[in-house]
């Protein structure tokens, strides 16, 4: 029988090693992709520029406003999608994405949108969810940590019939 030569093992041995790394690497990679793609696809998006003809054509809106960006959101995110698909809710908000809003959108927010009793206390936070009714901030939400607070928002609301 012929003996195999010490080195052949640890070639082997380094090669196993490095093809775990790059597999836990690329899985990482990919995850971190995932997560950073539109969380909120399956509800409708609406852009900055958007906004102003979308409340005089509903006159009435809910809409959630978080960063893509954000992966602390994920897991809240991952749990509306399933929350909005069970109650088919799709139709009855949209999405805002923080990320890809300018500086000058918060002030114009607030100077257009925001009512009396609210002035001085609103505040745009990652995530947000404000109801819209007549072009003036009738409720909204902007310490949402678990889906309970949205499901709650969204009955206070009567988004569920």
């Amino acid at each position: 029988m012929r003996k195999i030569p010490r080195k052949n093992y640890i070639y082997v041995l380094v090669l196993s090693f490095f093809t775990i790394a790059l597999t836990f690497y690329l899985s990482t990679l990919y995850n971190n992709n995932k997560m950073s793609e539109n969380k909120m696809s399956f509800v409708s998006e609406i852009k900055e520029n958007e906004l102003k003809n979308y409340l005089e054509e509903t006159h009435e809106a809910i809409i959630y406003m978080s960063e893509s960006k954000n992966k602390n959101n994920y897991n809240l995110e991952q749990e509306l999608e399933k929350y909005t698909k069970a109650y088919n809710l799709e139709d009855k908000y949209v999405y805002l994405d923080l990320s890809l809003v300018s500086d000058k959108f918060y002030n114009e927010f607030y100077i257009n949108y925001i009512n009396e009793a609210y002035k001085g206390k609103f505040e745009i936070k990652n995530p947000t969810i404000v109801y819209i009714k007549n072009k003036t901030v009738v409720n909204y939400d902007n310490n949402i940590t678990n889906i309970d607070q949205i499901k709650e928002f969204f009955n206070n609301n009567e988004v569920i019939e």
